[in-house]
């Protein structure tokens, strides 16, 4: 399970500045305590929203678990001169790693980047048709839910069916502000989804802004086919 998995961690340490301080101030860090930031993407910095991660003090004083946010990140406080371990997982597949945060006088944050590479090839991709939403927003139109009536009952009628709702968009404004669309999207139709009853553990959902076009952005109907929803098959 664990070589599901490749992680390059990047471990950079702020024991003073501006930034850091006012970071530690605002979320009442003491002076024992430092600011944890970490950052889960995969192999092309796409934020990875939902991943569970699992962080705890060697000598068993400090536990915490939680989800990344759509920008793939967390935050925390933890006690400084201490060694954590630390579990990410997603799709039911994990990765351990060890980290030493010091016990250094004065603010201290800690931002670490956390690099996610499947092993996993998906078994088929398919483009879910009739999902349409108004010009940045996520709202789920009445017209697109017989599309997504039919997908929800293939996840009930087949208990094995796992996908990922992949979504993307056109180049037309701001790499992030697309990139966040097209997550809020994805996390949309895997509402309605579970909604219906499908298992939570069965459908992921992941944006991936205008990455990976197929067609042109140049022109009206190249953006057309680069805004569009796709159902990633991961077993069925």
């Amino acid at each position: 399970m664990k070589n599901a998995f490749y992680i390059i961690l990047s471990l950079c340490i702020t024991a003073s500045g501006l930034k850091s301080q006012n970071l530690v101030n605002n979320l009442n860090a003491k002076e024992t305590e430092a600011v944890l930031i970490g950052i889960v993407t995969d192999k092309n910095k796409i934020p990875e929203k939902n991943i569970v991660y699992t962080i705890k003090s060697e000598d068993k004083t400090y536990n915490k678990k939680g989800l990344t946010d759509e920008d793939g990140k967390f935050t925390l406080i933890v006690p400084k001169g201490k060694k954590y371990n630390v579990k990410v997982t997603k799709m039911g597949f994990e990765y351990d790693f060890t980290s030493q945060v010091p016990n250094a006088k004065g603010p201290l944050e800690i931002v670490q980047n956390y690099m996610m590479t499947f092993t996993m090839d998906f078994r088929r991709t398919y483009k879910l048709e009739h999902i349409y939403f108004d010009p940045n927003k996520w709202d789920i139109k009445s017209e697109s839910q017989p599309s997504l009536d039919s997908l929800a009952n293939t996840f009930v009628t087949n208990p094995m069916f796992v996908a990922e709702i992949a979504g993307y968009t056109d180049n037309v404004g701001d790499d992030a502000d697309n990139l966040r669309l097209s997550q809020r999207r994805a996390n949309a139709i895997r509402d309605y989804l579970l909604g219906k009853g499908v298992d939570p553990v069965r459908v992921y959902a992941k944006g991936y802004g205008e990455n990976y076009p197929i067609a042109s952005n140049e022109n009206t109907e190249g953006r057309s086919k680069n805004r569009r929803t796709e159902v990633k098959v991961m077993f069925e």
